[in-house]
């Protein structure tokens, strides 16, 4: 008989790794397992994982604002603009299959 292994903490755990790195994760790996170990429903699973999304989301955004005022400035204009062609990315969050 298999033991039960909990898949929710390792699919964040794996998102989290890919965002900060190897370098910045290592340093908060006690902190990551604190915050990923207690996830034990698809549920929580999606909700941590669009707190992560949001986050990042947020970093980004304020990242660029700042960077266009610093710009702005200086007397330059920054744009952001949408990329015109579809590019295939992979889900940070596949969708996970049971059973």
């Amino acid at each position: 008989m298999f033991p039960f292994v909990n898949p929710y903490p390792n699919g964040l755990k794996q998102v989290l790794y890919k965002l900060l790195g190897d370098n910045k994760y290592v340093s908060h790996t006690k902190a990551v397992d604190q915050i990923c170990d207690p996830i034990i429903s698809e549920e929580k699973y999606k909700e941590l994982g669009a707190l992560l999304v949001a986050v990042y989301e947020a970093g980004f955004l304020r990242a660029i604002e700042e960077h266009q005022t610093i710009l702005n400035q200086k007397g330059l204009k920054a744009t952001i603009v949408k990329q015109k062609q579809n590019i295939p990315v992979a889900p940070i969050f596949p969708q996970e299959k049971s059973g």
